[in-house]
Order: C-alpha cells, then sequence, then structure tokens
C-alpha cells in the first residue's frame, strides 16, 4: 500500500489520472500510484473535480474533505483525505473497491 500514506487526520493518496476515459473509475496500479480513469477532459480544472468527485464517493467523505495537495496540472497528482484511515482503505481493497 505504498501508494496510500496515514497522516495526521487522514490519509495521502498518489494518483495517475486518464482524463477522457469512457467512465470514471479506479482501474489499478500505475508505477507508484493508483491509476484513476476520468470522463472530464484535462481542460479548466475539470479533471481534478472530477477526481475529487470520485474519491469522494468511494471514501464515503464530502468533497470538502478532499484537498488536491500536489500536481493541479499533471496526471500524477497527490490528495489528502481528511477522516480516513488505512484501515478504512484496507476494508475498501479488501471488498474490491480499490486496487
Amino acid at each position: 500500500m505504498g501508494y496510500f500514506k496515514g497522516y495526521k487526520g487522514g490519509i495521502l493518496i498518489e494518483v495517475h489520472c486518464q482524463p477522457r476515459a469512457s467512465r470514471s473509475e479506479f482501474a489499478g496500479l500505475y508505477g507508484d500510484a493508483v491509476k484513476l480513469r476520468l470522463k472530464a477532459p484535462p481542460v479548466d480544472g475539470k479533471a481534478n473535480e472530477e477526481a475529487i468527485k470520485v474519491i469522494s464517493k468511494v471514501f464515503g467523505v464530502p468533497k470538502k474533505h478532499i484537498l488536491l495537495k500536489a500536481g493541479q496540472s499533471s496526471r500524477k497528482k497527490t490528495f489528502f483525505i481528511e477522516g480516513v484511515g488505512l484501515e478504512d482503505v484496507k476494508k475498501l481493497i479488501d471488498k474490491g473497491v480499490l486496487p
């Protein structure tokens, strides 16, 4: 689980985004990150907004609890998810929701 790191009050997640996909979903691993396919194009922050929406839905937290820490205009992004722990991530992996 090197792509998830526990942090004060939440976790950091390393994500590799693939914009303009047929649907938005987590889709395996990509190097040292989790691959996230996004329907949105990488224009005017739409892909970033879509990534936050998907992460919010998967982790069950409000969008305001997700912060884009690095990679604003890059495919590789780091998000901070407030209120989620590594044990929550493990449960999602065990359920097959996350790779």
